[in-house]
């Protein structure tokens, strides 16, 4: 059996530019099997196949983002079979963490 992580993300920015890269990006790397647009972003799910959150990927990603000052980030990665749980928030430029 694989490991994979399930993650529930919400993205905001209001630089058009950044949300094309950011939404090409997570249909490239990632397995999105829900979407909604919203106004200054989207939300939906992602399946990544390792067992935990995907960090060095997202801090590429935002790390090549960093001129972007209204960028926000959240995720939230889970597995109930193994009970992890974790939440990645980016916002004005560092990332925090919360596991429990």
């Amino acid at each position: 059996m694989t490991a994979v992580c399930y993650n529930r993300f919400r993205i905001r920015t209001t630089n058009p530019e950044s949300r094309r890269k950011i939404l090409r990006w997570l249909f490239r790397t990632f397995t999105v099997y829900s979407y909604e647009p919203l106004p200054t972003g989207f939300r939906g799910r992602f399946i990544a196949p390792v067992p935990t959150f995907p960090r060095t990927a997202f801090r590429d990603l935002c790390y090549g983002l960093r001129g972007d000052e209204t960028l926000e980030v959240l995720v939230v990665s889970y597995d109930l079979h193994t009970l992890y749980l974790e939440g990645h928030i980016y916002l004005r430029g560092r990332w925090h963490s919360i596991r429990l």
